[in-house]
């Protein structure tokens, strides 16, 4: 449940509601590659709403996944969500996947050019990326980043203005 502070947005249901093409990929059992994933709220949910898909999780914090895979096992969710410790440029993933995510806009990762490459590299040809950004980052600045880093269309995703903003990137 990646939730923003003030109004508790579950965000990848924000976002799998404003994507339909994207959640019925999942249905029928898509790979979701999370990066900053934190505690891995957001990555077990995933898992849970999408029973076929299989996730891969990624934070450099290695407290934060102790707790995601704790969390997820006790949820029964152990080998369909799997957490990694590394930098998001860096993660030990091998796509390709139908969705790539950093839900947590913290991370800054719409102007991480780096993250946004391995992003790209790590979705499929027909895949998604999103990445959040923070509500009071200029769109065209975020809209250059992600052309920089090679994605052909940049597309802001119509979710409620407490949800931040969140960007589908297309490769």
């Amino acid at each position: 449940m990646s939730r923003n502070g003030q109004h508790g947005e579950h965000l990848e249901n924000v976002c799998m509601a404003a994507m339909p093409d994207v959640a019925e990929r999942l249905r029928l059992g898509g790979r979701v590659a999370e990066l900053g994933s934190h505690v891995g709220r957001s990555s077990i949910d995933l898992a849970r709403e999408f029973p076929r898909a299989l996730v891969d999780a990624v934070s450099e914090n290695q407290a934060d996944i102790d707790a995601a895979s704790s969390e997820a096992s006790r949820a029964g969710l152990a080998g369909r969500v799997v957490f990694h410790v590394a930098p998001p440029d860096e993660a030990p993933l091998a796509g390709p996947y139908d969705l790539v995510v950093a839900f947590d806009g913290r991370d800054d990762f719409a102007h991480s050019l780096r993250t946004l490459r391995r992003m790209r590299h790590l979705a499929a040809p027909s895949g998604t990326v999103v990445v959040a950004a923070a509500a009071g980052d200029d769109a065209l600045v975020d809209a250059v980043y992600a052309r920089a880093a090679g994605f052909s269309k940049v597309d802001l995703l119509p979710v409620p203005a407490v949800a931040g903003r969140l960007f589908r990137l297309t490769p």
